[in-house]
């Protein structure tokens, strides 16, 4: 996080059994007008994610995983938000996986 409010934060999540679900984000936004980006690993090399962002909010933001063939469930996914925050924390956040 910068001085000035300006947070980057971002992380890794295995989200087996579901292909639709929530980024509950470590830090709070201060608006819902942030950039929200995901993307899924597939083991053949490819990458798919679609970011619903209809359900953005300031604590967190929706994603479905799809790929060509449709819906696919039980891939890592990896996530980054960037925009300011609510308020500046005092102490030093560090979040390694989320």
């Amino acid at each position: 996080m910068y001085s000035d409010g300006w947070v980057e934060q971002g992380g890794y999540g295995y989200y087996a059994g579901t292909y639709n679900y929530t980024i509950d984000l470590p830090v709070e936004m201060s608006d819902n007008h942030y950039t929200a980006v995901a993307t899924t690993f597939m083991p053949d090399g490819t990458y798919w994610a679609t970011l619903q962002n209809q359900n953005q909010t300031t604590t967190g933001f929706h994603i479905r995983t799809t790929n060509y063939q449709g819906t696919m469930t039980n891939q890592p996914t990896y996530w980054m938000a960037s925009g300011y925050a609510k308020s500046v924390p005092t102490t030093r956040i560090r979040c390694i996986k989320y």
